[in-house]
C-alpha cells in the first residue's frame, strides 16, 4: 500500500515550571508523517499523543499532563474521523468502554499521564542499562 501523508493537530494541557514555581499552561502541536492508510495514522498520532504527554509537565491544578487529538487530516484536506474508525474496529461490547477512556468529550482522542505515571517513566529510563 502506498504511504499518505497526514497532519496531526493536538492541544496540550500541563505546567510550566517558572521561578520555583509550577503553573498551568497549554501548547499547540502540529506533526506531519507518513502512513500507510487512516488505521495507520492513527496509530502513528496515538504515539506520538503519548510522547508528547510524557515530555510536558503534568498541570499542577490537575495533577495531569492531558494531551488532545484535535486533528488527524489526509494531505488532500480530509479529516479522519478517529472515533469511528477506531469503534468501527471493535465489537460491540468494548465500544463504550473505548469511548469513555479515549474520547471524553465524544469526539476527541484523549491522552492523560499523571505525576506518578511520569515517576514511573523517569524511574523506568533510569533504571535501563547503558548500551
Amino acid at each position: 500500500m502506498e504511504t499518505q501523508q497526514y497532519t496531526a493537530t493536538y492541544h496540550i494541557r500541563h505546567g510550566v515550571a517558572s521561578m520555583g514555581l509550577k503553573r498551568p499552561d497549554t501548547s499547540d502541536e502540529t506533526r506531519a508523517f507518513g502512513a500507510s492508510g487512516n488505521l495507520g495514522a492513527i496509530i502513528h498520532a496515538e504515539r506520538v499523543a503519548y510522547e508528547l504527554a510524557d515530555d510536558y509537565l503534568s498541570d499542577p491544578q490537575t495533577g495531569k499532563t492531558t494531551v488532545k487529538l484535535t486533528e488527524l487530516r489526509e494531505k488532500r484536506g480530509g479529516l479522519v474521523d478517529v472515533l469511528n474508525e477506531v469503534c468501527s474496529r471493535l465489537p460491540q461490547d468494548r465500544q463504550d468502554a473505548v469511548r469513555k477512556r479515549f474520547f471524553p468529550d465524544g469526539a476527541h482522542y484523549v491522552v492523560e499521564r499523571s505525576w506518578l505515571d511520569h515517576v514511573l517513566k523517569l524511574q523506568t529510563v533510569l533504571e535501563e542499562p547503558a548500551a
